[in-house]
């Protein structure tokens, strides 16, 4: 499991012959270095902090979003997902900003403004949804982020097509 702790980009995380607990201890420990342990996360600039889940932000929910998808809308039931757990330390990566190979853009869905980060070459999506707190500050709240397959190609370029002038 440690060795998942030496994985850099582009590689994947070894986590497929590991039992559950043995697979989430090694993902928790990926998610610790580059996170809980790293922070505070930024991104164009701006702090970078978990969804909220009840009003509350913990990094119990934002590990959840980044190793698991949703299985059932009505409950928002959650199971892990291995093409976005082999991929956990992607995350911080593209935060920093390190690749090239990026295209970020902003897009308002349903009244709500998302910020994108799409790695082309990996079909890899980072999303960001930025705010402001009472006191005028903006920030980005991390979405999720999760490897790109079928339908969810074409939603990308469809959402980048749709871009703001600017990123948001």
């Amino acid at each position: 499991m440690p060795f998942n702790l030496l994985k850099a980009y582009p590689d994947l995380l070894e986590i497929n012959h590991l039992n559950s607990a043995n697979r989430r201890k090694s993902l928790v420990g990926v998610f610790n270095k580059g996170f809980a342990e790293r922070l505070p996360v930024r991104f164009n600039s701006l702090n970078v902090v978990p969804t909220p889940k009840d009003g509350k932000i913990d990094l119990e929910t934002l590990f959840s979003h980044l190793t698991t998808h949703v299985v059932d809308q009505k409950t928002k039931k959650r199971e892990y997902e291995s093409h976005r757990s082999h991929r956990l330390h992607w995350v911080r990566f593209h935060l920093d900003d390190k690749n090239s190979d990026v295209d970020v853009f902003t897009v308002r869905e349903k009244g709500t403004l998302r910020t994108y980060i799409y790695c082309d070459s990996q079909k890899y999506v980072v999303i960001l949804e930025p705010k402001t707190n009472s006191k005028g500050e903006k920030y980005y709240f991390l979405i999720t982020a999760y490897h790109l397959t079928g339908r969810n190609l074409n939603k990308i370029s469809n959402k980048g097509r749709r871009r703001l002038p600017s990123i948001v």
